[in-house]
């Protein structure tokens, strides 16, 4: 019974201080929003990172005849206003993208920039980039960008929910979901 408790009291402490942690960022996460909304240049990346980052981030979601990507919606946006904010620690992540990437276009193709590519050049590249331990910060960084509320820097006008088929509205009318069903009185099936 004292074991039970004790991993009860435990439980609830860690998930007590992962939703302290979590509120303690919102405040954080507004001020990039409002940054990203603000500015007409990049703030906190410079020219170079930022082609870098951009470019990697158009191949980890590109654009296509059917669909816009991480480029289109704005993805580098979020991002930049991130790095000045609550996740300015990754700004190493996103340093050694590029070096690694700037690095792997000059050994394979004599190019000093991965920018400066061509899609399928870089999309070759891709493969080792992707292994690199930086890269899952990378990965989310544009992945947020894209999906975003558009009021904080990423999803220009809503083409990454239009990605998912996220159908943004203010308000939303009952029933939502099958689960509401009992609730809403109907009793079919």
């Amino acid at each position: 019974m004292a074991d039970s408790s004790r991993r009860e009291f435990l439980g609830t402490l860690a998930g007590t201080a992962g939703v302290a942690w979590f509120t303690s960022q919102c405040p954080a996460i507004a001020q990039a929003a409002a940054t990203a909304r603000e500015v007409d240049s990049l703030s906190h990346l410079d020219a170079d990172l930022a082609a870098a980052i951009d470019a990697i981030g158009d191949r980890i979601l590109p654009s296509d005849e059917d669909a816009p990507g991480a480029r289109a919606a704005g993805a580098i946006w979020f991002i930049d206003a991130a790095m000045g904010g609550f996740m300015g620690g990754a700004i190493g992540a996103l340093r050694g993208a590029q070096a690694d990437a700037d690095r792997l276009a000059a050994d394979r193709f004599a190019t000093a920039r991965f920018a400066d590519l061509d899609t399928s050049q870089q999309d070759e590249l891709m493969p080792t980039i992707a292994d690199a331990p930086y890269f899952g910060t990378v990965h989310l960084l544009v992945v947020a960008g894209t999906l975003t509320m558009p009021s904080q820097g990423g999803n220009r006008d809503g083409v990454g929910w239009d990605l998912i088929g996220f159908d943004h509205r203010h308000g939303w009318q009952p029933p939502f979901g099958y689960y509401d069903r009992d609730a809403n009185g109907d009793p079919s099936p």
